[in-house]
């Protein structure tokens, strides 16, 4: 037997096989010991959120919702949505779920024609025992409780949804009474309206918030369109100043809905179960753990989302939408090979992590833009109202938007979103207001005009 010699050749041929499985070995080594210390931080951002020491799991977002509302009047609320819904889709067309016949949302003075009086007249009516419904509910502003089965981000929020029925039956009840000539019953519809949807509304989640909002923007609409028909009395308008100047602080309310709408993912985010969320959606998946490196950057770019001050301002907006394409530009640089965090290696089957990011996170420039047009909109009523108070008071229109300062509105209260004052003109026996300036009416957002409310000098009746 010939004793074999290592050559130089039977050494490389080692290194090719050895080497790959040290670097191997030594990458999974490091990976792991990264995986350890990324997880620490993790609990470390979360426990930021939701504060030291309190128990995070998926009875969190429950808790936090039965304690922001009350159970005492929930059976009366859901039969109000229920008959809500029942009775716009016995009307069917624009009572139900669109403005298909604009004259249905005209309001129209006492003594003018309206095409849709009488069927109008009769949903009114019909409407009656849903109002007498509400009645009760108005001896509190807590938030009702409804069932809710919370789900992550997939949970039905059908109840919330159904609260749209219930501000068109407010709604048009308001546009039957003012053209009745029954302006107590209208203001009552506006009280309702607010006690529904106004600030002391708790929401849960963003979607919550933006369905509030959005009813509440009907409320705002008819204060508007009345007083600009000069409708109201002295003491009728400052009724309705009382409803709307309510201090709404929107900060609170955007990060109150972020930090809901995290609280939804947080669970899934510490079980590391992002992959379970993602079959509720329909997007196929393999049974693997995404890295906590992952994950702490999701936790820790909507919270600093949440955090971004100034909601209902164009800067605000500017902000959010700087942050996003920062966290974004972020996430693109993480994911090079070049500067990816290595516990990333032991996310297999995929070291890209964008889409799952993406899917968890909404649209959060959209959302600032809502609270931006309905911030806007409710200083854009207020400044319509005061301009009645003006022209009332002192039997001529004001000069200049700083003049209602004589009425009580401060001049930073007439400001349009983008910091400058509504645009506003004067005519012989009528004045124009639109709810922005005039350099942002000539360059208005994408898809979106300037609303123009028209006022006619009316008479001073009152001594």
């Amino acid at each position: 037997m010939t004793r074999h010699h290592r050559t130089g050749r039977d050494t490389a041929h080692y290194a090719i096989v050895v080497l790959p499985l040290l670097i191997l070995c030594g990458m999974f080594a490091a990976s792991m010991l990264q995986w350890r210390s990324e997880r620490a931080k993790l609990d470390e951002a979360v426990e930021i959120i939701v504060g030291p020491g309190k128990t995070l799991n998926y009875s969190t977002m429950p808790r936090l919702y039965d304690e922001r509302t009350s159970d005492e009047s929930t059976a009366t609320w859901k039969a109000v949505l229920a008959a809500s819904e029942a009775h716009n889709a016995k009307y069917g067309g624009p009572f139900a779920w669109s403005n298909g016949d604009e004259s249905y949302d005209d309001l129209v003075p006492p003594g003018q024609t309206w095409p849709v009086a009488e069927i109008m007249s009769r949903y009114a009516s019909d409407a009656k025992p849903i109002l007498e419904q509400i009645e009760p509910l108005m001896d509190s502003d807590e938030t009702i409780w409804v069932p809710i089965v919370f789900e992550g981000t997939t949970t039905n929020l059908n109840e919330v949804q159904q609260m749209r029925s219930v501000a068109r039956v407010l709604h048009y009840s308001f546009l039957d009474a003012v053209h009745q000539g029954e302006n107590a019953r209208a203001i009552r519809m506006l009280e309702m309206s607010d006690r529904l949807f106004g600030r002391n509304y708790q929401s849960s989640f963003l979607v919550d918030e933006l369905v509030r909002i959005a009813c509440y923007s009907i409320m705002l609409n008819d204060v508007r369109e009345s007083t600009a028909n000069g409708i109201w009395s002295d003491d009728e308008r400052r009724q309705l100043t009382t409803i709307i100047s309510k201090p709404i602080d929107w900060d609170d309310a955007w990060q109150q809905s972020m930090e809901a709408e995290m609280l939804c993912i947080l669970p899934a985010i510490v079980a590391n179960d992002l992959g379970g969320m993602a079959r509720h959606t329909g997007i196929p998946t393999m049974p693997f753990q995404f890295s906590p490196s992952t994950l702490r950057a999701i936790v820790e770019n909507q919270h600093s989302l949440a955090l971004v001050r100034g909601a209902g301002t164009s800067r605000h907006v500017e902000d959010v939408e700087r942050a996003n394409n920062r966290l974004a530009s972020d996430s693109a640089s993480n994911n090079s090979s070049k500067n990816a965090s290595i516990d990333r290696w032991m996310q297999l089957a995929t070291l890209d992590s964008d889409w799952i990011m993406a899917m968890v996170a909404p649209a959060y420039q959209s959302f600032a833009s809502a609270f931006r047009r309905t911030a806007n909109e409710h200083r854009f009523t207020r400044t319509v109202v005061a301009i009645g108070d003006y022209q009332s008071k002192f039997d001529k229109w004001p000069e200049s938007l700083s003049d209602l300062a004589d009425v009580g509105l401060a001049q930073s209260e007439t400001a349009a979103f983008d910091g400058g004052p509504f645009h506003y003109e004067i005519g012989d026996k009528e004045v124009t207001i639109y709810d922005q300036n005039l350099v942002d009416r000539m360059y208005a957002e994408v898809g979106r005009k300037a609303e123009k409310i028209v006022m006619v000098k009316q008479p001073n009746t009152e001594e």
